[in-house]
């Protein structure tokens, strides 16, 4: 019996340990492209096939916005709504990036920078406690989706690619560090 839950507690543990290590479905997703797409940078028709896999990729309207699992935002502004005096809080990400060895040999490493925006309804109580130095998860259902940075607040520096807009409704914010 104490081999029976030694073995549990074990297997318990290694599952605690890889979710852990686990990356980001839009890292995994930008990894996979970049590793299609190596030459990205310098190759016009690259570039275009993977920002047309971006604009492509799942988003399932009315369902949990899954891409943002495990992306670090910080908050950008509030955004008050003229017609029943909301607020609607902005978030961008904060550091997410792709990284994988670069086939080609140089540089060693594809570094590859992830920009999310993030727009939702939130709570008076909430809006009042956000800080732009801090770091926060954010989930919730995605009510739509838009391509474009609407509110001009990604500094694109180098080599990034843009998963656009996502627009929720029940929006969580949560935390997680300054």
């Amino acid at each position: 019996m104490k081999r029976v839950g030694l073995c549990i507690c074990s297997m318990l543990m290694l599952c605690a340990c890889s979710n852990n290590d686990e990356k980001p479905e839009v890292v995994r997703c930008t990894n996979k492209l970049v590793e299609m797409y190596p030459n990205y940078r310098s190759n016009e028709i690259a570039e275009a096939a993977m920002l047309d896999s971006i604009a492509n990729h799942p988003r399932p309207i009315g369902q949990l916005a899954s891409d943002l699992d495990g992306v670090d935002f910080r908050f950008a502004r509030l955004i008050e709504n003229p017609n029943d005096g909301s607020q609607s809080a902005l978030f961008v990400s904060d550091g997410c990036m792709s990284d994988i060895e670069n086939p080609n040999g140089k540089p060693k490493y594809l570094i590859t920078d992830i920009h999310i925006r993030v727009l939702g309804k939130v709570e008076s109580e909430t809006a009042a406690k956000l800080d732009g130095h801090a770091q926060y998860r954010v989930s919730g259902i995605l009510h739509a989706w838009d391509a474009n940075d609407a509110f001009f607040v990604t500094n694109k520096v180098g080599a990034s690619v843009d998963f656009g807009t996502y627009i929720l409704d029940e929006m969580t914010v949560e935390r997680v560090g300054k």
